[in-house]
């Protein structure tokens, strides 16, 4: 095997590492609040601190309509402000976004300030999913647009192994 099909080997297990997802990699969350309030005009807890610390309620009590609450029988109507929620974890919705993204997102943006060239060939192949052959040629395209030199295969996988190797020391 040669040296760059080695380093190849290894910068492929070390972008599956960034990019895969997985829930082991919960970071601390950046907010402690929702912009919500609770029925006692309490904020409540942003969801990302919810699943941080785990369930907050584990009773599954049932909430229970006040007398004279239409939502039973019509699910679009609100209930009355008498009625009782039930467990708080029902309004509790889980966040769209995952906790990863914010990691390398910030990897990203470290490595864009220290090292532009080697940031665009990786940005594309790591959030565009382009092969480094496709990357290569973007990055011409725009190179040979401003009348500047484009980067020949094994130039452009010294910016790639550079980039990567710096991505991954910040990730």
């Amino acid at each position: 095997m040669s040296a760059v099909a080695v380093e190849l080997t290894r910068l492929e297990r070390g972008l599956a590492r960034i990019t895969m997802s997985t829930s082991e990699w919960l970071e601390t969350p950046q907010k402690l609040h929702s912009y919500e309030t609770d029925a006692g005009g309490a904020p409540e807890l942003h969801p990302e601190l919810v699943r941080f610390i785990g369930q907050i309620c584990s009773c599954e009590r049932q909430g229970v309509c006040a007398v004279g609450c239409r939502w039973s029988r019509d699910s679009s109507a609100k209930h009355l402000p008498d009625c009782d929620p039930g467990c708080p974890t029902e309004r509790m919705h889980t966040s769209r976004h995952h906790p990863d993204r914010h990691r390398l997102k910030r990897a990203l943006r470290q490595l864009r300030a220290i090292a532009p060239a080697e940031f665009d060939a990786v940005n594309l192949i790591v959030t565009r999913k382009l092969s480094p052959e496709a990357a290569r040629q973007q990055i011409n395209a725009g190179r040979n647009a401003r009348s500047q030199p484009s980067y020949s295969p094994q130039d452009f996988l010294i910016l790639m192994i550079a980039g990567t190797d710096k991505l991954i020391a910040s990730f």
